[in-house]
């Protein structure tokens, strides 16, 4: 949420550095810290506040950038990246480990965090159009919408009855970019969207879905050892995670830009399809390979998470509102994430067993699906319109 403010009051590129540095900062102090209370400020507090601010400033970014379907398509691309790094750090963890010790690692792992900030550098933000109102002349047949970057710009056709836009009444100009550009009164943090339904049902949705996935993620290992698994079956079990995400992410987002695939009932029909093998978990343990099998299912379709529900967000509440709406969502979402495995621990301890808390962690995800239809169901002339309007757009256009 805080770093819903600090974008709205300044921008994604500064609050992306502003995280580079905080993370980066957090990590190396890590390295000085001589108890564990020092490591709730520096690594906790600071750290995790920076990354936040990193990975919310990359969402609203991008969808700032790519609007519609195009920013499914994108967001699953650079989304496929994350899974991959959480692929290779254990690796890499691990040999920064066993070479410089563990404030050796975390000093190195600091100094790769503050990279990002060069990288901010290369956000720039798009520049704009000014384009006056047309004027409406009956008795033609085509409209055209002007859209793209001061590069390339690029023109759709549509037919309409009676509507024609004479290029000699359309004024286009680009701003100068040594005119100082015209800001409008922008709030820090819009709370209207708690208003919206819509966004009410994707934050539970994401409450729900970390809930369950810091479920899965903290007893995926122990439980497969609890089915006289070894260490290294357990391990690869948990790292088939990593790759089987990155495909769900990637594929998943680039189906969900298709034109002719409702992206709404794809993203609930993903997170079903994640929590049956989570569900069916406890009833295949002892088959080593059947566990391999419903994991990488699983991560798959998990992967839906990744790319698409920043474009169900910002379908809910517009590209506007987004980097509010993002930062909110998260928000209550993490209290998701930090609930999971204290509850699932206090079930182990009263249960002796792990298949009660993979139960609760496979249902959680498949309500987490299941609640996506009702804004579906209820606005489904909504939703419908949306889709076919990015079939007409996709459809439609043509190179000037």
């Amino acid at each position: 949420m805080f770093a819903s403010l600090v974008i709205n009051w300044t921008s994604c590129r500064i609050a992306l550095i502003l995280g580079g540095c905080m993370s980066g900062v957090g990590l190396t102090l890590c390295f000085f810290v001589s108890n564990i209370y020092q490591l709730y400020v520096t690594y906790g507090l600071l750290t995790g506040t920076g990354l936040s601010f990193c990975y919310t400033a990359n969402l609203v970014f991008m969808g700032d950038c790519f609007a519609g379907k195009k920013f499914t398509a994108v967001l699953g691309v650079a989304a496929s990246g994350i899974t991959v790094g959480q692929f290779l750090y254990p690796y890499i963890s691990m040999f920064l480990l066993d070479k410089y010790g563990w404030r050796g690692a975390i000093l190195c792992t600091g100094a790769i965090t503050m990279n990002i900030c060069w990288m901010a550098g290369l956000f720039r933000p798009l520049k704009e159009y000014v384009v006056t109102e047309p004027a409406i002349i009956p008795g033609n047949e085509k409209k055209k919408f002007v859209y793209g970057s001061s590069n390339t710009i690029q023109i759709m056709s549509k037919s309409l009855s009676n509507l024609h836009l004479s290029s000699s009444m359309m004024q286009m100009s680009l701003k100068n970019e040594q005119e100082p550009p015209i800001k409008q009164s922008k709030k820090a943090f819009d709370w209207d969207i708690f208003k919206n339904l819509s966004f009410i049902i994707v934050t539970l949705n994401n409450v729900l879905f970390l809930f369950a996935s810091s479920i899965l993620y903290v007893f995926i290992m122990p439980f497969a050892q609890s089915q006289g698994h070894t260490m290294e079956h357990a391990a690869i079990l948990a790292s088939i995670l990593g790759p089987s995400g990155a495909a769900g992410r990637l594929l998943l987002g680039l189906l969900a830009s298709y034109h002719k695939v409702d992206t709404l009932l794809l993203y609930a029909f993903s997170f079903v399809a994640a929590g049956i093998p989570l569900v069916i978990y406890p009833l295949v343990g002892s088959v080593l390979h059947l566990l391999y099998a419903a994991t990488a299912v699983c991560g798959f379709f998990l992967g839906a998470w990744g790319s698409i529900w920043p474009q169900i967000l910002a379908i809910a509440v517009g590209t506007s509102k987004l980097s509010s709406a993002v930062g909110g969502c998260l928000f209550f979402a993490s209290f998701g994430s930090a609930l999971g495995p204290p509850v699932a621990g206090w079930l182990f301890d009263q249960l002796g067993s792990y298949n009660v808390p993979l139960y609760i962690s496979g249902s959680a995800i498949i309500l987490s699906g299941l609640i996506e239809l009702i804004p579906w169901m209820r606005d489904k002339k909504k939703w419908l319109a949306i889709h076919r309007h990015h079939r007409a757009i996709q459809g439609e256009i043509h190179g000037i």
